[in-house]
């Protein structure tokens, strides 16, 4: 039987018009949903960013607000510290304040800065402490605002003012994202003035945003530490805004932190974390200095707390005694003579260099020998320190016994303070009857001898120690 021939006909013109118009409806459809899709997760990025950098700036500047006592709002205010960015930068607010804990004074100095870098502006923290007021010590610096407007665009042109207490800072990123910190200092201070705002809060943003709430823990700080003080930095010390998760810390935490312009071969061996603090121990560093200007720290960890690059830690690293040695270039051991030198080799230079005046005084009246005499250098030893007996001959006439260099020069070559005597010793008649002595001496740092960041000078080891006494008795 012959099979039923098959049909040659294909689709109508009709149903190819039909098939092509649904097709590109459905293709319409589908593209639009593509591009608003991708619309909105272009403006969520947005957002997110945006609402980050709100959380940061808030997570810094009413602190600082609160401590601060004083107030600078011009846009060429320096930061109070020893660096004020590169010449483009523009000062919106600096902020300076003191805080005592014991008998000590620590001056502190923050300052909020628009400047370029890595393409964009940023808005940056400056901050720095030391015993001078303002400190003037090397700054920490830490980004907490991205892609902000160029300040010389569409700025308003008071962003920060001032009412009594009050403060407000605005700041405009480039995507015309307008937002405004306040808060409050302890005291008032003189500034751009306007009225009032009714709202004592936190964070006015355009109308045309939305912000999202980001809980991730902030990097606030980073200090570099050397914890056993041997004059080698071994410990990194970050603290956040909130308590970290505890898989920031522990068994591979480490991975997730790295560091630049270290020393060759140091790592990060370990990371505890407790509270919103992580410390970081360090593995592998010889190098005896407790500056590190080059270290840069970055976080990209995925344990739930907020990445950062390139944080410049804050040095709370003491310079540390090193050695403490005598240049005899007079000859007679253990007698203060012309060009003799008294060599304090630290972890890092001194910050300051004080006008070294050297002063020996015997206890007695110099009628007699053998009597307990002290060594002051003015800046450098913390007040007299005991060097031995019988620096004066018993033969001069009462009262003498207090020789003075007025005019001893003090240098510093790399980590090493040099102090050297003149060939002018005043009074005469002490000056004639000094003679060599016997004993041991300690060195102990004057406590306004600093580094940069205004951490004094320590002795740990007490050097010269009684069993590895300098060559002579002091000069």
């Amino acid at each position: 039987m012959m099979e039923p021939r098959r049909s040659d006909e294909g689709v109508t013109l009709i149903e190819l018009i039909l098939a092509i118009t649904l097709s590109s409806i459905i293709l319409a459809a589908t593209f639009t949903a593509i591009v608003a899709g991708l619309k909105n997760t272009n403006d969520t990025n947005v957002r997110l960013n945006e609402s980050h950098d709100t959380q940061l700036v808030e997570s810094y500047l009413p602190q600082d607000l609160q401590s601060a006592t004083s107030a600078f709002v011009a846009k060429t205010d320096p930061t109070g510290c020893s660096n004020s960015g590169p010449a483009s930068s523009v000062n919106l607010v600096s902020l300076r304040w003191a805080e005592t804990i014991g008998a000590a004074t620590t001056n502190f100095a923050v300052s909020y800065r628009v400047e370029p870098a890595s393409g964009e502006w940023q808005l940056v923290r400056y901050s720095c402490r030391g015993s001078a007021s303002p400190p003037g010590t090397l700054p920490g610096k830490i980004a907490v605002g991205h892609k902000l407007r160029n300040p010389s665009s569409g700025w308003p042109t008071t962003p920060v003012t001032t009412c009594g207490t009050r403060v407000e800072v605005t700041i405009l990123e480039d995507s015309g994202y307008l937002y405004a910190i306040t808060g409050n200092t302890r005291t008032a201070f003189t500034g751009v003035t306007t009225t009032c705002p009714a709202a004592t809060t936190t964070t006015t943003v355009a109308s045309t945003s939305t912000t999202l709430f980001d809980p991730r823990p902030l990097i606030l700080e980073v200090d570099m530490r050397d914890a056993d003080t041997d004059g080698i930095i071994d410990q990194l010390v970050a603290t956040f805004s909130k308590p970290l998760p505890a898989a920031c810390g522990g068994l591979g935490a480490e991975s997730m932190w790295s560091l630049a312009g270290a020393p060759a071969g140091t790592t990060v061996a370990s990371v505890t974390v407790a509270g919103t603090v992580a410390t970081l121990a360090l593995a592998g560093n010889t190098a005896v200095d407790t500056a590190l200007t080059g270290l840069l720290v970055s976080f990209t960890g995925s344990c739930g707390a907020d990445d950062f690059i390139n944080e410049h830690p804050v040095d709370q690293a003491p310079p540390v005694v090193l050695s403490v040695v005598s240049q005899d270039a007079g000859g007679t051991a253990g007698k203060a003579e012309t060009d003799d030198a008294l060599v304090i080799t630290l972890s890092e230079p001194p910050a300051n260099l004080p006008s070294a005046t050297v002063q020996v005084n015997e206890s007695g009246d110099g009628s007699q020998p053998n009597q307990p005499v002290t060594l002051t250098i003015a800046g450098i030893t913390n007040g007299a320190l005991p060097i031995g007996t019988a620096y004066f001959d018993g033969s001069a006439p009462p009262p003498c016994c207090d020789a003075k260099w007025s005019n001893a020069t003090a240098s510093i070559a790399g980590p090493a303070l040099t102090v050297r005597l003149p060939g002018a010793c005043q009074p005469t008649v002490a000056c004639d009857h000094l003679g060599a002595g016997a004993g041991t001496f300690q060195f102990v740092p004057a406590p306004t001898l600093t580094d940069p960041f205004g951490n004094p000078v320590v002795n740990p080891l007490h050097l010269p120690s009684t069993d590895t006494p300098i060559p002579f008795q002091v000069f």
